[in-house]
């Protein structure tokens, strides 16, 4: 799922749920708020309501012809993703999420307060896969960005490109991962983020033959190659269990990168569905953006090491 699919989720759920007063001058407020006037300028008769006439003295309010808010944000959001303008749709969702409150904490709604809260949960997801987080405090709405650069948020978007083009298959996985997690299904998004790591790593195994775990230490340049059937050996018969004694000392050096992998894939295995052949552990959506985004830095760095190779 690239941004451009979120983004257009988080505007439908705006819009079925009614989180955008619909009231001439409220979008126009919001982008100006947001720093785009010129966005509203140039979208202005799909995000204006409605329309006034006069006469014998009287005014006349109809509902606007042209009034389409899903296509007023879309147009804004899909020109800022084009030119790379991330702080700007980060300003734009967060005056957007400044108003939610009238109608979360609405006392004349109070008989859909679940149905909102739902829609707010998923919302939430939504806004941490553009990397920010949505927070409800004391009846207001608070939108924190997530700890990087912007840098960081461009190069993800240029890998998800690599991904889709150079590696379907992970690829799938990885947007199952995303599409997962903002369907709040965290065991299927964790386990999602585990078939991608085995799926990047397989691709670089530089022999069909031998287990993914080799790919680690292909790419991280752990193994130097200097004894490949010991390598081989080591890896694909280490199992889960024996990973601590394993990488704790071995005469191809510490192996620091392959054991960070590792241990990385071995949480998930114990997070996602498998969890439920042994463990019992219950992931929480902290636990699902953890994994997800520990997944989406190990295939960055993959990206920025070896973005050339088909």
């Amino acid at each position: 799922m690239d941004k451009s699919i979120v983004l257009s989720k988080i505007i439908a759920i705006y819009l079925k749920n009614d989180f955008i007063v619909k009231k001439n001058g409220h979008l126009k407020m919001i982008y100006k708020c947001a720093g785009l006037s010129d966005y509203f300028e140039e979208n202005e008769e799909l995000l204006t309501p409605y329309t006034y006439n006069y006469s014998n003295g009287r005014t006349y309010e109809n509902d606007c012809v042209t009034y389409d808010l899903f296509s007023g944000l879309d147009n804004t959001f899909s020109d800022l993703l084009v030119n790379g303008k991330d702080i700007e749709i980060g300003a734009l969702l967060k005056e957007l999420a400044v108003y939610i409150p009238m109608v979360l904490f609405d006392e004349d709604r109070s008989d859909d307060t679940e149905k909102y809260e739902k829609a707010f949960s998923k919302l939430s997801s939504l806004y941490n896969l553009m990397g920010y987080d949505l927070k409800k405090e004391n009846e207001t709405i608070e939108v924190i960005p997530f700890t990087g650069d912007i840098t960081k948020k461009s190069q993800a978007g240029q890998m998800e490109y690599w991904l889709e083009h150079k590696f379907e298959g992970v690829y799938d996985s990885y947007e199952s991962a995303t599409d997962a997690y903002a369907n709040n299904n965290y065991g299927a998004c964790i386990e999602s983020c585990r078939t991608v790591l085995t799926g990047i790593f397989s691709k670089y195994k530089d022999d069909p033959k031998s287990n993914w775990k080799r790919g680690i230490g292909v790419l991280t340049g752990d193994y130097d190659g200097s004894d490949l059937q010991s390598f081989k050996a080591a890896i694909d018969t280490t199992a889960k269990e024996d990973l601590a004694s394993f990488f704790f000392e071995n005469k191809y050096g510490s192996l620091k990168k392959t054991r960070a992998i590792y241990s990385i894939y071995s949480m998930m295995s114990d997070y996602g569905t498998h969890r439920e052949e042994g463990t019992v552990e219950q992931p929480s959506k902290e636990d699902a953006l953890m994994m997800y985004r520990m997944m989406q830095d190990i295939v960055l760095w993959i990206f920025q090491k070896h973005n050339d190779v088909d």
